[in-house]
């Protein structure tokens, strides 16, 4: 109950700052959607191994500024991988899936003349997680039971800007553990490749 009161209030914070920032210049707001390629990383490489896996990003943005920018950003995020850990002496596989609202802060430099620019940009994520699917072969793992309800990360990338329509592709590293388990840390690293549509 608390996850669909948490969208809630956000979806209405969204429309709030979408209507308000319609009348402030400088301001553009926006639609973005993208798909990402996703793995649970662990410091120790020996106990957890992962492949990527294939997910999607869904929500707004908003730029404040021009060639030196401030670009908030918030979307729900599908995350996920196959890892093998070594437990006991053996190989369990088992896929992890979460579901995240993120919160990205970038700042940014546009190289461009009128419709057509280049973007830098760069800057913390923070990621609540509202969903969690574990595979059934690491119900008796410990290390994943118990999650946090959010975690910490960076990114950056390029992106390009063509009229209205926005397109960035960008590489995001985990800082903190998604697991509560300080020895055994999971960090999310992930690929993602976005479009986008400036509303105004």
């Amino acid at each position: 109950m608390k996850k669909h009161s948490l969208i809630t209030l956000l979806f209405v914070l969204c429309s709030c700052v979408l209507l308000q920032a319609q009348s402030i210049p400088g301001v553009q707001l926006g639609l973005k959607g993208a798909w990402n390629y996703s793995k649970i990383k662990s410091d120790d490489s020996e106990w957890l191994s992962s492949s990527n896996r294939s997910g999607y990003q869904a929500g707004i943005w908003a730029r404040f500024g021009g060639a030196l920018h401030l670009q908030p950003e918030l979307y729900l995020t599908g995350k996920s991988s196959q890892a093998t850990v070594v437990e006991n002496g053996s190989n369990i596989k088992a896929d992890l899936n979460f579901t995240t609202l993120d919160l990205p802060v970038l700042i940014g430099s546009r190289i461009g003349f009128g419709p057509l620019a280049l973007r830098i940009q760069a800057g913390p994520v923070m990621s609540i997680v509202i969903d969690k699917s574990i595979g059934e072969a690491f119900n008796q793992i410990g290390e994943f039971n118990d999650y946090k309800n959010q975690a910490f990360a960076v990114t950056g990338g390029v992106g390009i800007d063509v009229g209205k329509f926005r397109a960035d592709l960008r590489y995001e590293q985990g800082l903190s553990s998604l697991s509560k388990n300080e020895v055994k840390s999971q960090k999310v690293s992930l690929w993602s490749l976005g479009v986008g549509l400036r509303l105004f």
